[in-house]
């Protein structure tokens, strides 16, 4: 994890030490956030969280951007999330409800292969009436298997 501002280097290492984070920048130009931004999705997924006018470019070149309801106008409209109040939870949220997305949806493939590769392969023997059955329940199984997303999840 990283964490990247434009705020004076004492800020940044005061809010990278509560947040356990090692590897952090201060005073950068968003001209030096985008360059980090655009490294670092060479690589991985980038979550940026940005609030003010100079977040905008940044927040565009992040694979997932994050702002709050309280950020200038140009940073919600570039955010792919903009977030009720002044916490920062709802970032955290949003990396858990991906990871947990990500698993239901590999979860889900395998539900489908599981579950067809049989009935393929039963299909000459039975009616077609019985085949629509069997991809009615596949179709169930796999919907039933979903990343519950409500209000508790995000607070």
């Amino acid at each position: 994890m990283q964490l990247v501002s434009d705020d004076r280097p004492e800020l940044v290492a005061h809010a990278a030490e509560a947040l356990g984070i090692q590897d952090w920048k201060a005073g950068c130009s968003p001209v030096d956030k985008v360059a980090t931004i655009e490294q670092l999705t060479a690589q991985h997924s980038v979550l940026m969280v940005g609030d003010g006018l100079i977040d905008s470019p940044s927040l565009a070149a992040a694979t997932v951007s994050v702002s709050p309801s309280s950020a200038a106008n140009i940073s919600q409209m570039g955010a792919d999330v903009v977030f009720q109040g002044h916490c920062l939870l709802p970032g955290v949220a949003v990396i858990e409800v991906a990871r947990r997305a990500q698993a239901v949806m590999r979860q889900n493939l395998a539900l489908a292969i599981g579950y067809n590769v049989p009935m393929v392969r039963l299909a000459d023997w039975v009616t077609s009436w019985l085949a629509v059955a069997a991809m009615s329940c596949s179709l169930v199984l796999v919907m039933a298997n979903r990343v519950p997303v409500g209000r508790e999840t995000l607070e």
